[in-house]
């Protein structure tokens, strides 16, 4: 399970990994769990497309190798570091060519 803040737009992701043969049950597990959380799960493409897309031209940006894009990219890492990561560990960023 994973909250997800992007920008204006927060959901929650339930996931469970599976095959083929247990499917359904684990789809029903997820359903049930979303139930007693009182989350609505989508069920259909059209609206999962829609989220998407809202996704898309209200939060994601293109990664350009621009100086300007590198300091976002830099200052979202630092942010994740301070939030997820100890502070002696070493940042993941490094600088684009």
């Amino acid at each position: 399970m994973a909250l997800v803040g992007a920008g204006p737009i927060t959901y929650v992701e339930l996931e469970k990994i599976t095959d083929q043969a247990h499917y359904q049950r684990d789809y029903q597990l997820l359903a049930d769990l979303a139930g007693k959380l009182g989350l609505t799960v989508i069920r259909s493409r059209d609206v999962f497309d829609e989220l998407c897309r809202r996704l898309t031209t209200r939060v994601d940006w293109v990664l350009r190798p621009t100086a300007r894009h590198h300091a976002k990219l830099v200052r979202i890492f630092r942010r994740y570091r301070t939030t997820a990561r100890t502070p002696k560990t070493p940042s993941p960023v490094r600088r684009l060519a």
